[in-house]
């Protein structure tokens, strides 16, 4: 296809796009990083998800459009909206640290896609024991987030709620 022909490739040391062809080794593509200056083949599939996962916390975390990580990755919208709906799908799985005495701070975070994502960490071994994808940080829900808590045996001693104006 003539669109791979102007593809970059990420380096996986230092993410960098700055990188180009260096020859071949057992009929593989190699690439140097002009960054860091290591050398490279890109037949690797693990660090090929790598890469895609690198836009796809520009998309949640930088709060980038997917039109703009599009222009920058020169993924097509479509290909990164199925690539994103991937991991969208199999969110990491948390287990509760059942201790006693924790101390817990519950936080929000709010992305531009209107989705609040609020953290219950316990501050003590910085561990995050739950979380909750929602519209806004509700007083019913971090009620009944905390009974739960309760329920899988976190011992709450106290509780603080931070907010950033």
């Amino acid at each position: 296809m003539l669109y791979e022909k102007f593809k970059k490739k990420r380096c996986w040391a230092c993410k960098s796009l700055d990188t180009i062809k260096w020859g071949k080794q057992q009929n593989k593509q190699r690439y140097k990083c002009n960054n860091c200056g290591i050398l490279f083949s890109s037949e690797n599939k693990s660090v090929s998800s790598s890469n895609r996962f690198i836009w796809f916390k520009k998309w949640v975390i930088g709060r980038s459009i997917i039109e703009q990580i599009s222009k920058e990755s020169k993924y097509s919208e479509r290909t990164l909206k199925r690539y994103f709906n991937q991991y969208l799908s199999k969110p990491p799985v948390l287990s509760v640290y059942p201790s006693q005495k924790v101390n817990l701070i519950i936080d929000g975070t709010y992305f531009s896609n209107g989705i609040c994502l609020v953290l219950y960490r316990d501050n003590t071994i910085k561990f995050t024991q739950l979380y909750r994808f929602s519209t806004g940080e509700y007083y019913s829900e971090i009620k009944e987030d905390l009974i739960n808590l309760l329920k899988l045996g976190v011992q709450i001693v106290h509780v603080m709620v931070t907010n950033r104006f």
